[in-house]
């Protein structure tokens, strides 16, 4: 398999098991790629003194984006033995702090209400999901979403 192969893979598949090197190997796609849309469809994002009303183009993009988000995230709470759901709600979550702010909704915590809610319970969950996908190790041995994939690599090494 290619390395872009695989990459694609990684990045759309949604089925199975990954280690946290492969977790952060997404997720730094998924980051870099989230910046270089920014960039790309908003870039006074990144000069103006406040942030700038939002931009239809880059919020679908990034809504997009949001898939290989999901595809690594599910597949490492998969490998954690969580339930189906927290990798899908974690992309929907940011999908909210994407879409929010074309309905006045300011996800920030200085804004108060529902926007400063929005972000504290996002800012919690991505937390829990960060260190629980970055470094807590997966199930050991196979589990009900497949075998385990470090005995799958120490077999090739």
């Amino acid at each position: 398999m290619s390395y872009l192969s695989y990459l694609f893979t990684l990045l759309t598949s949604f089925r199975g098991r990954i280690t946290r090197m492969q977790w952060w190997l997404g997720f730094v796609v998924w980051l870099l790629g989230s910046i270089a849309g920014t960039l790309l469809l908003n870039p006074q994002y990144f000069v103006a003194d406040e942030i700038p009303p939002p931009d239809w183009p880059e919020t679908i993009f990034q809504v997009i984006w949001l898939v290989p988000f999901a595809a690594v995230s599910v597949k490492r709470f998969n490998d954690r033995d969580w339930p189906w759901w927290p990798g899908y709600f974690m992309a929907a979550l940011s999908a909210v702090f994407v879409v929010a702010p074309h309905f006045g909704v300011a996800v920030d915590p200085t804004a108060g209400g529902l926007g400063a809610a929005i972000f504290y319970f996002g800012a919690l969950a991505g937390l829990v999901a960060l260190v629980d996908n970055g470094f807590m190790r997966g199930t050991d041995g196979p589990n009900r979403y497949g075998p385990d994939p470090l005995a799958r690599s120490a077999q090739t090494a």
